[in-house]
C-alpha cells in the first residue's frame, strides 16, 4: 500500500497544484453564490477525476497490466505517449502566445462565471479537471496499472491504493 501511494504521490501533487482550477475557485467563491457554487465545483473536480481514473482503470484490467510480476510493456509506452503529448501542446501553447505588450483575451468560460449556477459550477469543476489536458494526462498515468509488492503472482494492481 505505501508503494502504491509513493508511486501516485508525484502525479496527484501535479494535479493538486494546477493553476486552472485554482484560479476558477477563486473566481467562483467571489460571486454572488459563491458557498455553494465553491462546494459543487470541489465537487464536480473529485468526481471528473475520480470518473476519468475509473474508466482508465476499467479499460486497462482486462487488457493484461501484469505479466509475471512486471508492468506490461503497453503502460510504460502510455505514459511515455502522454509526456510527448504534453510537450506538443506545451510547445503550440507557447507559439500561439500572445505578441509583447499585446493585452490577452479573457476565456469566455472565465467572463461568464458571475452567472454560474449550481449545476453549472459542478460541471466546470468536472470539465476542468477531466478534460484539462495535464490533469488528463496525469491522473491516467495514476491510473495505469503496475504489479504491486505483496500482490499475488499474476494479479493486476493499479497505482490507485484501493486494489491489488
Amino acid at each position: 500500500m505505501g508503494a502504491a501511494i509513493g508511486d501516485i504521490l508525484g502525479l496527484a501533487a501535479g494535479v493538486a497544484v494546477s493553476p486552472l482550477p485554482i484560479v476558477a475557485m477563486i473566481l467562483v467563491l467571489a460571486t454572488p453564490r459563491g458557498r455553494a457554487n465553491g462546494l459543487l465545483f470541489g465537487v464536480g473536480w473529485l468526481a471528473g477525476l475520480a470518473i476519468l481514473g475509473a474508466v482508465v482503470l476499467a479499460l486497462a484490467g482486462p487488457a493484461g497490466a501484469s505479466e509475471g510480476g512486471e508492468p506490461a510493456a503497453w503502460t510504460g509506452w502510455l505514459k511515455l505517449l502522454l509526456g510527448v503529448l504534453a510537450l506538443l501542446l506545451a510547445a503550440r501553447q507557447w507559439r500561439g502566445r500572445p505578441v509583447p505588450g499585446a493585452e490577452p483575451e479573457m476565456p469566455r468560460w472565465m467572463a461568464s462565471i458571475d452567472k454560474l449556477k449550481p449545476g453549472g459550477a459542478l460541471g466546470l469543476g468536472a470539465l476542468l479537471s477531466a478534460v484539462n489536458p495535464k490533469n488528463a494526462a496525469l491522473t491516467i498515468a495514476a491510473a495505469a496499472p503496475s504489479p504491486g509488492p505483496g500482490c499475488p503472482a499474476g494479479s493486476r494492481r493499479s497505482c490507485w491504493p484501493c486494489s491489488c
